[in-house]
Parts: structure tokens; C-alpha cells; sequence
């Protein structure tokens, strides 16, 4: 909650923050619009409607799945797709948030090289310290409250060419990958975009255990599009959808949000 609003709440409502507290006030006309615009994200981040759901936390009443993306999400990568035709000729090169929302021209392919080099994500990418941090408050809340919960990464890449360079580089920031499994959507045959690619793989672990929730953090809004439609087919389960900024902060996505 920013800090003007902890102050409003305390001289007005006492004590701390809630869920509660900020749906009052929203509605409250002697608040200030700054102090009402805080109180709106602090309830999409944490809440839904007077429900606390804090996002490093899990449901009591059941375990829950934790997803991270890697590229763009808890790293800044420099990796690009090169877009090729028939030819073998680059006629293009996007970055991982381009590639998000490219449409493949006809007889065109992708070139993924560069995704593939464990040395080059090792040695050229930049750690999103609020995104890492995230990362490690979840896995010491699992160890210490919820052992039947899990994260994992869902990445849209393939293999690696040296898969312990790349493992090393989460053990350098600290995150501890050892209990972490890397799942590398891009191996998913079938698949028609990133998005469903992911889907795949989650649909594995949605089947294997009945998680009460799922929360996943990832850059791309079209992957996150695709992540929410899971509710569908699992109804029993909270599905919260994370869009994950440049800066580290974070944004909680609902299905209306891409009903648009």
C-alpha cells in the first residue's frame, strides 16, 4: 500500500491495511483521490473484492502452484528471434516482447539460436532484483508453511546447449533452482503459439494435483490471456494472473481485462 494511504488508514480506520479497509475506502468521499487510487492498487494486487489473497502466500485451505516466466520476468535477456524466409535470409529481429505479439508471415520461420546459447543468457542477463526477491519470499514460505505447495518456470524456450551454465546463473543471484524444476515450453509439439505451449505443461501438473490455487507472473499478456482460460476446464481452482513490468512491480490481471 503506498504510504499515504497507510496513514489515512490508521488516523481513520486504525490498525493496518486490509482488503476490507480499501474496498471502504474506495467509496470513501472525505478520502483523497491519490489515497482512493492507492486503495484501488493495493485491492488488484492483493485482494479480490474484501478477500485477502496476497500473492507470496497460499490459500490454508488447499496447496498452490507458483509460475514464473524467466525472459523479461526475473531476468532482462538479450537474446533476439530472428524472423527468416524461405531463403534462410533474416528479415527481421525481435526481442523476447516483440516476439510476444508477432504474427509469423507465410513462408517465414523462426530462428531461435540465441535462445539456445547458456553461455549468453549467463553472461549478459540482468536480474529483476523484485521479481527475484519474490521468487526466494515464496520458496521460504513453502518450506516453512505450505511443504505441499510448488513453483516452478515455464519458459517458452527450448533446451539449452550447456543446461548447468544455465542452472549457475540462478545460483548466482541466489535462487534456489535445485528444488525449482525448469519446465522449456518450447518443446511442446503441437503447440500454435507460447501461450498454449504453456498451458500444456501446466495442464500436466493441474491433472497430476488438485492445487486450490495457481498464480502466474510473466511479461507477455497474450501468455497470461491463455493461462486464464485454464479456469474453464478446472473450476475448483483460483487461477491469479500477474503481469510483470520491466521495473519489477507486478500487476493483477482478470479475466475481463482481455475481454476487451
Amino acid at each position: 500500500m503506498l504510504f499515504r494511504s497507510r496513514h489515512y488508514v490508521e488516523r481513520n480506520y486504525g490498525g493496518d491495511v486490509t482488503c476490507r479497509k480499501a474496498q471502504k475506502i474506495k467509496g470513501d468521499a472525505n478520502a483523497r483521490k491519490a489515497v482512493r487510487n492507492a486503495a484501488s492498487f493495493y485491492q488488484n494486487l492483493h485482494c479480490v473484492g474484501s478477500k485477502q489473497v496476497d500473492e507470496e502466500d497460499t490459500f490454508n485451505q488447499g496447496a498452490a502452484l507458483t509460475i514464473f516466466d524467466i525472459d523479461d520476468t526475473l531476468f532482462h535477456t538479450t537474446a533476439k528471434i530472428h524472423v527468416k524466409n524461405r531463403e534462410g535470409k533474416t528479415v527481421r529481429t525481435l526481442s523476447n516482447s516483440e516476439f510476444n505479439d508477432h504474427k509469423l508471415p507465410a513462408h517465414h520461420h523462426y530462428d531461435f539460436s540465441e535462445f539456445r546459447s547458456a553461455h549468453k543468457f549467463h553472461h549478459e542477463s540482468k536480474p529483476i532484483p523484485r521479481m527475484i526477491k519474490k521468487v526466494k519470499a515464496i520458496h521460504q514460505n513453502i518450506i516453512h508453511k505450505y511443504p505441499n505447495s510448488k513453483i516452478i518456470m515455464n519458459t517458452a524456450r527450448t533446451d539449452f546447449d550447456k543446461k548447468s551454465k544455465f542452472l549457475m546463473t540462478f545460483h548466482k543471484h541466489g535462487i534456489p533452482i535445485q528444488h525449482i524444476h525448469v519446465h522449456r515450453a518450447g518443446n511442446e509439439p503441437g503447440a500454435t503459439s507460447p501461450g498454449e505451449a504453456k498451458n500444456m505443461v501446466l495442464r500436466r501438473h493441474l491433472n497430476a494435483h488438485p492445487y486450490a490455487r495457481v498464480a502466474m507472473y510473466d511479461d507477455s499478456h497474450s501468455n497470461l490471456r491463455h493461462f486464464l482460460k485454464l479456469r474453464h476446464e478446472y473450476p475448483h481452482t483460483d487461477f491469479h494472473a500477474y503481469h510483470a513490468k520491466p521495473d519489477g512491480s507486478i500487476q493483477r490481471m482478470h479475466p475481463k481485462d482481455y475481454e476487451k
